[in-house]
């Protein structure tokens, strides 16, 4: 049985079940297997799949989510939940993605992702600009290279970076208002977050988010 489907090209959701991660799998299944719809509950070999399409759909999700992910998975979780719960966990294991403090201070902190790829080294420029701006502010910077983009799947390494991020931020604040800035290319990556929050109604009202530049 359905019970949530994706609606490819017409870029809707028909239930607001999707996680990040599950929108992102069912996308490149319905993509590689040339349907229409995808439930989220729908098995992998009863879609019809063949080994071409399964090699096809792993490549993709890998350039995606930057993961190694052996062909077995796709047997073991079948479906477009069991994959992305796969996938999340892989992710959490992967990746250290708590926001390291740059600046201590009081009042709303501010989340940076750094330029490039979100490398390391760069928080080491976003530790001395906070110092420079004397504001007070607490500051934090997420630590970590993101994977190298795709050279397609554009959308979906974004969406798929973005919710790793998001991810770290919330265990450090749960609840809105969030302040974001992201720097040079992952600019991107901020204003991403930012709909991603807003679409989990935790954006407000008071959202910012500062693009490249």
């Amino acid at each position: 049985m359905v019970t949530t489907e994706l609606l490819v090209g017409a870029g809707e959701i028909a239930a607001p079940a999707l996680s990040p991660t599950e929108a992102v799998v069912a996308r490149v299944w319905a993509v590689e297997l040339g349907l229409d719809r995808v439930g989220l509950d729908e098995d992998f070999i009863d879609l019809g799949a063949n080994s071409l399409q399964g090699l096809a759909i792993i490549a993709r999700l890998e350039a995606t989510f930057g993961l190694s992910i052996p062909v077995r998975v796709l047997f073991e979780e079948p479906t477009v939940a069991d994959l992305a719960a796969w996938v999340d966990r892989r992710i959490g294991l992967a990746a250290d993605t708590a926001p390291v403090r740059l600046q201590a201070g009081s009042g709303r902190p501010l989340f940076a992702v750094p330029g490039g790829r979100g490398e390391t080294r760069q928080l080491y420029g976003l530790a001395k600009l906070a110092r420079a701006a004397a504001t007070h502010q607490p500051v934090y910077g997420f630590p970590g290279d993101l994977p190298a983009p795709p050279l397609t799947a554009a959308d979906e390494w974004v969406q798929a970076g973005a919710a790793t991020l998001v991810a770290g931020m919330r265990a450090l604040q749960p609840k809105r208002p969030y302040l974001l800035l992201g720097v040079c290319i992952c600019g991107v990556f901020a204003w991403e977050m930012a709909r991603q929050l807003e679409v989990d109604g935790e954006a407000g009202r008071d959202r910012r988010a500062l693009g490249p530049g």
